[in-house]
């Protein structure tokens, strides 16, 4: 079975350290922090979706999303799809902005993005774990960006 060493590091991300061919695991350690509590675990027993990498934490011998920081994650994703949204729409604005009718009209457009966001921002905070937020993403085609 394929081994690795999992420990935190100094700012409590998951660090983790998988030995390359046939090298021995124990070979490794020496690349561990000096202080930090690292365990030896099955590569099997990693969590085998990335998408919240940034959200890993170590908890003893096993690896854990944690959801706070995966709703952080979450939020800094949905902000960037919002900014490509209003991109276009900022741009309208810089055109016609002698236009208060038409500035009006986008204005109106904005605000709808702003309200579609504002409740995406409510169903990923309301996500009890990692399988609904993950739901949420899918649903409203929010990724990593």
């Amino acid at each position: 079975m394929a081994k690795c060493i999992i420990f935190e590091k100094a700012a409590g991300e998951v660090a983790i350290i998988t030995p390359a061919g046939n090298t021995a695991i124990e070979s490794q350690i020496k690349f561990v922090p000096k202080g930090a509590n690292f365990e030896i675990v099955d590569v099997k027993d990693l969590p085998s979706d990335r998408l919240f990498r940034d959200a890993w934490k170590k908890n003893g011998n096993k690896v854990e999303t944690d959801l706070v920081t995966a709703k952080d994650l979450a939020h800094q994703w949905r902000r960037a799809v919002r900014e490509e949204e209003f991109a276009p729409l900022d741009k309208e604005v810089t055109i016609h902005i002698k236009n208060p009718t038409k500035v009006d009209e986008i204005e109106s457009r904005r605000q709808a993005v702003r309200d579609k966001y504002e409740v995406i921002q409510t169903e990923i905070e309301d996500c009890m774990d990692e399988d609904q937020l993950r739901t949420v993403l899918a649903m409203r085609k929010i990724d990593q960006r």
